[in-house]
């Protein structure tokens, strides 16, 4: 296990990082895998599948299921998501602004015609950026 001072990075370290991190094929990758678990944390647990055109070469589970606990997690180990499904969302959302798909500032009702709130005044000013930001109740006076 590394110590703090074996994880500080060189002023090169971008660099560096990657090429000692990245794996060269695909035989070394759960070796790589572990090696960046390690440096990072420890106690990091990820599981990775990697398909192509619906085949599954490969499920594997490294670190533990519980910090300081000897139970392993595996290719079926379920995470808890979270809330980063807030940045999924985000994210999708932007990229279909950014192809001219939807926009931020366009009341949410023009794209859900049944989109309905207990305030008739509130339906129809909210948009993406008051969903978002959670300013559905009041925050719509700020624009």
């Amino acid at each position: 296990m590394q110590n703090e001072e074996d994880r500080k990075l060189e002023p090169n370290a971008d660099k560096q990082l990657k090429d000692r991190l990245i794996p060269k094929s695909i035989f070394d990758l759960e070796q790589k895998i572990e090696e960046i678990r390690c440096f990072f944390q420890p106690q990091l647990a990820v599981s990775i599948a990697i398909v192509k055109d619906g085949k599954v070469f490969l499920t594997k589970g490294f670190g533990p299921r519980i910090p300081n606990k000897p139970e392993q997690v595996d290719e079926k180990t379920l995470f808890n998501i979270g809330s980063i499904t807030k940045s999924f969302v985000s994210l999708s959302l932007a990229s279909l602004v950014s192809e001219g798909k939807l926009d931020f500032t366009t009341p949410v009702k023009n794209y859900f015609k049944d989109f309905k709130l207990i305030d008739a005044e509130l339906t129809e000013k909210i948009n993406l950026i008051h969903v978002l930001t959670h300013q559905t109740f009041g925050g719509c006076d700020q624009d």
